[in-house]
């Protein structure tokens, strides 16, 4: 009987070890360490089945409000460089954080364009291009608190496409990536690039 009762302890426990053991794994695949500038943080990460589950249509200079934080896309700017891989385009858009956190954003990680119907992510060609001649321009930088940034994200879209929708993942200081703003638009809605946007060599 004795032998019986031990068996059955010794099973209760190695069940509360899996158990446990399973508990820390799923919080070890919902959290990473990541390098920005040399400072390693530790962000949330999304389950990626829940990535942009929640979707937030927006229309060309309207503002869209997700919790904490106001994301607009003022223009789609057509900055008139042409290559053999297709047309360098910038996003003019701004970001305001009404809450009392830093939020950390970056093109990579909140941005992506689909371009008749097919996805694509920030495009380091644009970057490197906008590194060179774009004034003010920064691919990764945190949005204080209570504060707004307008900045510009690039990509490179075919020479003949005819719709896109351009995609901002709303993470907020947490880096949650289930909400997401979609703001639809057409090369007829593209504008020059504005006075000062681009530097003079």
């Amino acid at each position: 009987m004795r032998k019986l009762k031990l068996a059955a302890l010794f099973s209760a426990a190695v069940i509360m070890l899996a158990s446990a053991a399973a508990c820390n794994n799923k919080k070890a695949e919902s959290s990473k360490e990541v390098s920005r500038g040399g400072i390693i943080e530790n962000v949330n990460v999304t389950p990626e089945e829940e990535i942009g589950s929640i979707k937030h249509e927006a229309k060309l200079f309207e503002p869209i409000t997700v919790g904490d934080t106001v994301f607009t896309v003022n223009n789609i700017i057509d900055i008139d460089h042409v290559t053999s891989d297709g047309r360098y385009i910038y996003i003019d858009y701004t970001i305001e954080n009404k809450s009392d956190k830093e939020y950390p954003t970056d093109a990579i990680n909140n941005f992506y364009i689909n371009v008749d119907g097919v996805e694509d992510i920030f495009d380091i060609r644009s970057d490197v291009f906008a590194k060179r001649y774009v004034n003010g321009y920064s691919s990764e930088f945190k949005v204080a608190p209570n504060s707004k940034v307008s900045n510009y994200v690039g990509f490179v879209i075919s020479k003949d496409a005819k719709k896109l929708k351009v995609g901002y993942y709303v993470t907020g200081a947490d880096r949650d990536k289930r909400n997401i703003v979609l703001c639809e638009a057409t090369p007829d809605d593209f504008v020059a690039a504005p006075s000062g946007m681009m530097k003079t060599e």
